[in-house]
């Protein structure tokens, strides 16, 4: 989910991990980082719904 936010917000991996751990503690990451966490976070749980129906 992390290198998905980086890709899509063209911010550098290090530095959207680092937005992630200081908002575990403080205030959340910024709204382009949390918008884009949002958006691969449904993906990914999309993805799992779809490989369960499968099995």
């Amino acid at each position: 989910m992390l290198r998905y936010t980086s890709q899509h917000t063209n911010i550098k991996l290090r530095d959207v991990a680092a937005a992630v751990v200081v908002g575990a503690a403080g205030p959340p990451p910024p709204q382009p980082i949390s918008a884009a966490l949002r958006r691969a976070r449904a993906r990914f749980r999309a993805r799992r719904r779809t490989a369960e129906r499968k099995e």
